[in-house]
């Protein structure tokens, strides 16, 4: 036996890289798990790490840096809105200019 999961088939039990059939009375259970941790996304990570920084306190807890993006949200003869988040507790706040 080389030691590969077998495929499971109606008449037999062969090992396609040993090139082996063995009885059915020499086959295993056997249990897999797959365990998947994602603690983050791709684009999440992107997305922080390129994002200016900028001197803001955090109104929350009062921590100096914060993450800031600038968007057109009002018409275009008005200002424009400024979104910050904090570096420390992530809290999101936004101010129009």
């Amino acid at each position: 036996c080389c030691g590969s999961l077998l495929e499971i088939l109606e008449q037999s039990n062969y090992c396609y890289m040993c090139q082996q059939e063995y009885p059915r009375s020499d086959k295993q259970k056997a249990v897999i798990q797959e365990k998947i941790f994602i603690h983050q996304t791709a684009t999440e990570y992107l997305q922080q790490e390129s994002r200016p920084i900028i001197d803001e306190e955090c109104p929350k807890c009062g921590h100096g840096k914060a993450y800031y993006e600038a968007r057109q949200m009002r018409s275009a003869d008005e200002g424009q809105t400024v979104f910050y988040q904090c570096l420390k507790c992530g809290y999101q706040h936004k101010t129009n200019t």
